[in-house]
């Protein structure tokens, strides 16, 4: 019993590593990371949405509104932009 116990425990783990990780999502070419139940950050930015990019205060993604409240390190870093 004390071997299933333990690997019960190993799996509920696993579960909650694997499944714990901060959900990401793009919206207008712009990657954001999700921080908390209504806050995001952003993580990249694809050079196909062009060099000019306007960073929104809210966005929305599956139902729910996000208050963008940060630009992550090197989101737009060497994008070649001309205007943020």
């Amino acid at each position: 019993m004390s071997i299933m116990k333990q690997q019960l425990l190993t799996l509920i783990m696993f579960y909650c590593a694997f499944f714990g990780h901060s959900q990401t999502f793009t919206d207008n070419y712009i990657t954001y990371e999700v921080i908390s139940a209504t806050t995001v950050s952003t993580t990249n930015y694809d050079t196909a949405g062009g060099t000019v990019v306007t960073i929104p205060s809210t966005v929305n993604y599956n139902s729910v509104t996000y208050d963008v409240t940060s630009i992550g390190y090197n989101s737009f870093f060497n994008k070649m932009l001309t205007s943020v």
